[in-house]
């Protein structure tokens, strides 16, 4: 899905921003993500990644495989949903 090359992306493991989490696969550090989400203050964001994994799962609902690489996704969009759903029936 992504087109930067592997030279880029050992270069952002060697600085401390991302780290391998699996063959050709990525994530932000820990540190690096928690900051992100601190600072996240457009809730489009978060709306087009609960979106984004709501159709990902109803499309590989019988791929387990897929769908267990993706379950930390996964399991972040339904966080964030089950937050959203909890803000508007408090203000609701």
């Amino acid at each position: 899905m992504c087109n930067t090359s592997v030279e880029t992306l050992d270069r952002l493991i060697d600085a401390g921003l991302l780290e391998g989490s699996g063959p050709g696969r990525y994530t932000l550090h820990r540190t690096i993500a928690d900051y992100a989400r601190l600072r996240l203050t457009d809730g489009r964001v978060r709306e087009r990644m609960v979106s984004f994994f709501n159709a990902f799962v109803e499309t590989h609902k019988t791929n387990f495989d897929i769908l267990e690489r993706e379950m930390d996704n996964v399991l972040a969009a339904l966080q964030i949903a089950y937050e959203h759903f909890q803000g508007s029936t408090a203000a609701g």
